[in-house]
């Protein structure tokens, strides 16, 4: 007739989500708040980025029993400055990004990433990195792969000449 869970409780369930986040080392869960209503999670709370907002909503989708979640997790506010120094720093302590080729501007909460890299690989990781700092909610991610051409700077230069020679 009912799940094999139907036994379990508001209660239990609430404390079960609960244990699932604090073994998650990505949340900082003195922030968050759990309640369970007919097996529905609200979660609550303020998260240090947009990948701990995700990692609480993927812990308490490990849980037996869950059958929905509501996801009011708000991602903290940094200013810009100290946003783009994390961002930065996160970018040059990233041994798979070139971080000197990655340029980063942010809107608020949003990073765009631009420049040019030379794999897909750099670019993903460029983008994981930048994701993953405090107060980050959205990345967009503009950078461009591919190598740079060699004669793409003397052919700026000579063009830059016959200009002013003009």
């Amino acid at each position: 007739m009912g799940s094999s869970l139907s036994w379990q409780t508001d209660v239990q369930l609430h404390d079960a989500v609960r244990s699932e986040i604090e073994w998650d080392p990505q949340i900082g869960v003195e922030e968050i708040a759990v309640i369970a209503c007919e097996r529905v999670i609200t979660l609550t709370g303020t998260a240090r980025s947009d990948s701990a907002r995700r990692a609480v909503e993927q812990a308490v989708k490990r849980v037996r029993g869950v059958r929905g979640i509501v996801n009011n997790i708000q991602v903290a506010r940094l200013s810009t400055g100290r946003l783009k120094a994390k961002i930065d720093a996160a970018l040059v302590h990233c041994a798979d990004v070139a971080a000197r080729r990655v340029e980063v501007s942010i809107d608020g909460p949003i990073v765009t990433l631009s420049g040019r890299v030379s794999s897909l690989h750099e670019k993903q990781e460029a983008e994981r990195a930048a994701r993953t700092a405090d107060g980050v909610t959205h990345v967009e991610n503009l950078i461009t792969v591919g190598a740079r051409k060699r004669g793409d700077a003397a052919t700026r230069r000579r063009a830059l000449r016959g200009q002013r020679g003009r």
